[in-house]
């Protein structure tokens, strides 16, 4: 059994949770549910997927889920949710929320997302991929392998991440336009995408640090037109941009200044 305490005195950085009335992991920060991005997530999960407003009967997968709060938002909502964290310190306070919490259907497993497979991990109705896509160096291949092996016929993915800007206009305005490369061509079944690879650490082991990838030293960002249409090459049959998940002006400013997106990829009619 984990008690309040136990939780209390982890390292919470990201995910502000509350474990019990009027008590969270972070105190006196605003809570995940609250935020914009959760609301965002649970709205088009509602439209997508859910029935009457609840995940009751559905499984759904939350990759590279950090500290475990939108897994916990997911469970909370009635769905099977499974969080997926590649960080052994992440990974140990994902678990200590499911044991104090014991919500039926929360599980967190440490593994990298690389691993994941429909032998061992079954198929999802319903995929958060937040801040994870970036962070691979073969994206075009893992939204495929989402797609075609771990989800369900008519599933629905929310997908927030960085793209590469697009050129040199783009790139000026870009905060972490030092750690991007020039325009590179990647090849993925015949299909070529446009992106830029991003440097991720040096050496081979990656550090244990919770903004890095897991296991590949530089991850390569698609340029947004390049991920659409891999999303829709590989089995995702439609693809949304969402906007509204910040007052419009600041949205506008993300997307310029860190060159990030949202959207939705879905399966089925």
């Amino acid at each position: 059994m984990t008690t309040l305490d136990d939780l209390l005195a982890l390292d919470w950085t990201s995910h502000t949770v509350e474990i019990a009335p009027g008590v969270q992991t972070r105190p006196g920060q605003p809570l995940l549910r609250d935020e914009a991005r959760t609301r965002a997530v649970m709205r088009e999960l509602r439209r997508h997927a859910m029935h009457d407003g609840r995940g009751d009967g559905l499984r759904a997968l939350d990759l590279g889920c950090l500290e475990g709060g939108f897994t916990v938002e997911l469970a909370r909502a009635g769905f099977d949710a499974l969080g997926v964290e590649g960080r052994a310190s992440n990974h140990a306070k994902c678990a200590a929320l499911a044991r104090h919490l014991a919500l039926p259907g929360l599980r967190f497993e440490l593994c990298d997302v690389k691993a994941l497979a429909e032998a061992t991990h079954g198929r999802f109705d319903a995929v958060l991929c937040l801040g994870l896509l970036y962070h691979l160096d073969d994206p075009m291949a893992f939204v495929e392998h989402l797609a075609r092996e771990l989800t369900t016929p008519r599933a629905v993915m929310f997908l927030d991440t960085h793209v590469a800007p697009p050129d040199d206009a783009a790139m000026a305005g870009f905060g972490g336009r030092a750690a991007l490369s020039p325009l590179v061509t990647l090849t993925h079944r015949g299909h070529d995408y446009a992106g830029r690879w991003y440097h991720e650490y040096d050496g081979a082991q990656a550090p244990d640090e919770a903004w890095t990838s897991v296991s590949n030293a530089r991850s390569f960002w698609p340029t947004e037109p390049a991920l659409i249409a891999a999303l829709l090459r590989g089995g995702w049959d439609r693809v949304y941009p969402i906007y509204g998940t910040f007052e419009i002006g600041e949205e506008f400013a993300l997307r310029r200044q860190y060159s990030r997106a949202w959207y939705v990829a879905v399966k089925g009619d």
